[in-house]
């Protein structure tokens, strides 16, 4: 996954809402979100290579996404998964508890990640740099990440959706209309003028290259009351409609 925007206690009846497109390369074998574990019980897609997540909903309302940073050299494929860390945490009682646990992973223990967790009352991005991993508490608001550091406007998905995102989340506490909400951040998501140069065309949020693009597209929104709606998108959102699941 690529690009994750969170509107964290922003809105008065959702205190959770996260958009996110996955990409990744087209022949790596995924299964659509499912049940991945009972008790607690987690939902969110599947990598069939190493057994993951990139991004995960508990029945607790702990959202967990893992995106993979960006590094000069090729990942080291003896190292643990990511993916299995997203579903590791998923499983953790809250966003506090998880972001405890971040601190105590080894950065050696795995590739460069950023990983986001969030429930109704707290939200943390662990970002892992190869040499260190720092977590960081997220203030109420907007926040956006991709494979460099949270909310960075040197990266160009970022410095490009961020208005875009914003206008969504203005909309929203406008108009508390859910619907429109998903509309919005469905442009948002389908969005293929972000490159700034055409020599890097991953830099745009919907991605479409020979052999790799956006796999897959999610929306998770999370209530005061602790229920959740989940649409998921299976294909790039220019061209795939999002589809509400069960996801408890």
């Amino acid at each position: 996954m690529c690009t994750l925007a969170i509107y964290h206690r922003l809105f008065r009846d959702l205190p959770v809402v996260v958009a996110a497109n996955r990409d990744e390369f087209l022949a790596r074998p995924t299964l659509d979100p499912h049940i991945l574990a009972e008790s607690p019980r987690v939902f969110g897609g599947q990598d069939q290579v190493a057994g993951g997540s990139w991004l995960t909903l508990s029945e607790s309302g702990l959202v967990v996404g893992v995106l993979n940073r960006r590094v000069e050299h090729p990942s080291d494929e003896a190292r643990e998964s990511r993916g299995q860390l997203c579903l590791d945490l998923a499983k953790l009682a809250d966003a506090s508890v998880a972001a405890e646990f971040l601190r105590g992973v080894s950065p050696e223990q795995h590739n460069p990640f950023n990983i986001l967790v969030a429930d109704g009352r707290n939200a943390y991005v662990a970002q892992n740099r190869a040499a260190s991993t720092e977590v960081l508490e997220l203030a109420p608001g907007l926040h956006v990440l991709t494979n460099l550091d949270v909310n960075d406007h040197e990266c160009s998905r970022i410095s490009h959706s961020w208005k875009f995102f914003s206008r969504a989340g203005d909309s929203f506490l406008e108009h508390n209309d859910r619907a429109r909400l998903r509309s919005d951040l469905r442009e948002v998501l389908s969005d293929h003028l972000t490159a700034v140069d055409d020599r890097q065309p991953t830099d745009q949020i919907c991605i479409h290259t020979e052999g790799y693009g956006t796999r897959s597209s999610t929306m998770v929104m999370l209530d005061d009351a602790g229920v959740a709606e989940f649409h998921h998108a299976a294909g790039p959102p220019c061209r795939h409609d999002y589809k509400p699941l069960a996801c408890r």
